[in-house]
């Protein structure tokens, strides 16, 4: 069975982190976030904690409207609401995985106070005209980057408030947690860190249980053992999505505020240092060309973000107007494919507001395939062939 990923971390970084929860250290953290992404940077717990600590600082008005870009992470919706902000929605060009402008300042009205834009899939939208909108309108200009890191100095888009990005247990370059903010204004990033400094910390053990969780599953990423797996979840009448999906989801449960508002650890900041310092970005551009490799041989149809650039297939989708069947089907050729490769969900809209429509409809439609160079060309080729021959039927 061929996983469809791996953790993107190797294993010296996985003994050094086993390490450094032993091993008193400084955490050199903000260091390295500052050489990585720029003096006005702060590393946090993760995106999240960033967003929740942004919001504080920021104290924007109770009862105030933020668009966002419909494909999102439902917990930045959630935190939103707990500032007493209202989410709205907005539609995506799922060819370009970008908002219109024109779509954006039709939807501004006196309410509206910010713009939240998350970058999917491993694409980046472009943001000049709606840097450009946001300054107009004095709107606060959120940048999601937490799919989008991409090894090549980019911290950010200039005209962006703040700019979060992520290195969770599933992202690029991961540190198994953590995030770092890159903010324009320094008031604003002094406020932040200010707040953070009253959290209490992680533990380092939570951080040390993670490290051992991860060993176990990079060991699992390999065909030859998650075959087993797959099968021991059937005679337990498991679904190996539900299992996978919860080992490697960073906060679940409820209160998500309790569990957000800390701040990351010793080790996680000796790691994320070590991982910005040293991360090869060749990975990247390897898996941006697999990721072209695959979708190059499907129909335009099967392909969201087909016109998208930059684009370093974080992950990768493809549609089916019968997924499901899609999903078995690759299944019972040895590919691990699943319906939930990522937590990102189309916003609903409040009452009076139009639905995202061709968001929808493609997420509606997505199955998520192995997504990293581990398969021999015969074998990707039988997976764009199986693709293939599914959409033609």
């Amino acid at each position: 069975m061929y996983p469809r990923g791996s953790p993107d971390i190797g294993w010296d970084d996985l003994l050094f982190g086993l390490a450094a929860c032993v091993v008193p250290g400084a955490p050199w953290g903000n260091r390295a976030t500052e050489a990585a992404f720029g003096p006005h940077s702060v590393a946090c717990l993760s995106v999240r904690s960033g967003f929740d600590l942004t919001l504080q600082g920021l104290q924007l008005p109770r009862g105030g409207e933020v668009l966002v870009s419909a494909a999102t992470i439902p917990d930045m919706i959630a935190i939103l609401q707990q500032h007493g902000l209202q989410a709205i929605p907005l539609d995506l060009d799922m060819q370009r995985l970008a908002l219109d402008p024109a779509l954006v300042e039709a939807a501004i009205t006196p309410r509206t106070c910010g713009l939240l834009v998350a970058h999917v899939f491993g694409a980046r939208m472009p943001l000049d005209a709606l840097a450009d909108l946001a300054r107009r309108y004095k709107l606060v200009l959120f940048e999601d980057a937490a799919q989008a890191f991409s090894g090549d100095g980019y911290c950010g888009h200039q005209g962006s408030d703040v700019a979060m990005f992520s290195f969770g247990p599933i992202k690029t370059a991961t540190a198994l947690g953590g995030g770092v903010l890159r903010f324009r204004d320094p008031t604003l990033l002094a406020r932040v860190r200010a707040l953070q400094d009253a959290y209490p910390p992680q533990r380092r053990s939570e951080y040390l249980r993670r490290l051992l969780l991860f060993c176990g599953l990079k060991a699992l990423a390999r065909p030859a053992l998650l075959g087993p797996l797959v099968a021991w979840c059937r005679l337990r009448g498991r679904d190996v999505d539900t299992v996978l999906s919860g080992a490697v989801r960073g906060f679940r449960g409820s209160d998500l505020l309790a569990k957000i508002r800390r701040q990351p650890s010793g080790p996680l900041l000796r790691m994320l240092a070590r991982r910005l310092r040293r991360y090869d970005a060749d990975n990247l551009v390897r898996r941006a060309g697999y990721g072209r490799q695959i979708l190059d041989g499907l129909p335009a149809a099967a392909r969201p973000g087909i016109q998208a650039e930059p684009h370093t297939h974080w992950v990768l989708p493809v549609c089916s107007p019968d997924p499901e069947r899609l999903t078995k089907l690759l299944r019972a050729w040895g590919y691990d494919a699943t319906r939930s490769g990522s937590t990102m969900r189309v916003t609903p809209p409040p009452d009076g507001y139009p639905a995202a429509t061709e968001a929808q409809q493609v997420f509606d439609q997505i199955v998520y395939v192995p997504t990293y160079p581990i398969l021999p060309p015969a074998a990707a080729a039988r997976l764009t062939a199986i693709i293939t021959a599914h959409l033609r039927d």
